[in-house]
C-alpha cells in the first residue's frame, strides 16, 4: 500500500514521449548516499531518497542509461515533506513532465488534482482521455500544498485498515 505520484511527458495531446535521463540522473545523484549513484546499466530501478526534513521517497524509472530515453518515472511517497515535494517537482520540471497524483480527482474545481503541469503549456498536451483538467502548478511550494488534502486522506485510511478499525 503506498501513495503513488507518476510523472509522463506529452506531446500533440496524444502519445508519451521521451525524456533526457541525463537530466534526471544529476538530480538523483545529489540525493543518494555515496556507494548508491545510479548507472549506465540501470533498468527498472528503484532508489530510496532520504531527506533532512523527514521527506522518504522511492523513486522508480525506466531506466537512466544515458543512451536511452527515459520512458516515464515513479514515486512513492513513504513519508511526505517540503524537501520530498520539491524533489519531485525538480525531476517533473527538468522532464517537461506532468505529475500525477494516483490519489487526486479529475475534477474541474483544482482541489486535489489528479494532473499537475508545472508548466501552462503542458496542459494543452495531456491527452483528453487521460485528465480534462490538469492544474497548472507554479513552485515546489504550491505543489507541497497540492498533495497535502490527498496524502492526509491517504495517512489516515492506511492508519484504519492497519489498525483493523472498519469506521
Amino acid at each position: 500500500m503506498s501513495f503513488d505520484v507518476y510523472l509522463a511527458r506529452f506531446q500533440r495531446g496524444e502519445e508519451v514521449a521521451a525524456v533526457n535521463p541525463g537530466l534526471i540522473r544529476g538530480l538523483l545523484n545529489a540525493h543518494l548516499p555515496e556507494g548508491r549513484k545510479s548507472g549506465p546499466d540501470d533498468y527498472y530501478c528503484d532508489y530510496e531518497i532520504l531527506f533532512e526534513d523527514g521527506g522518504v521517497l522511492e523513486f522508480n524509472n525506466t531506466g537512466l542509461d544515458p543512451a536511452k530515453d527515459l520512458e516515464g518515472c515513479s514515486f512513492r511517497v513513504r513519508g511526505l515533506s517540503p524537501g520530498a515535494s520539491r524533489f519531485m517537482y525538480q525531476v517533473a520540471c527538468m522532464g517537461d513532465m506532468v505529475i500525477f497524483n494516483a490519489q487526486g480527482r479529475d475534477d474541474p474545481d483544482g482541489i486535489n488534482p489528479l494532473a499537475i503541469a508545472v508548466s501552462a503549456s503542458q496542459r494543452a498536451h495531456v491527452p483528453p482521455g487521460v485528465a480534462r483538467f490538469p492544474v497548472h502548478c507554479r513552485s515546489a511550494d504550491e505543489f507541497h500544498v497540492l498533495l497535502l488534502p490527498s496524502y492526509s486522506g491517504w495517512t489516515d485510511y492506511r492508519a484504519r485498515i492497519v489498525s483493523g478499525r472498519r469506521d
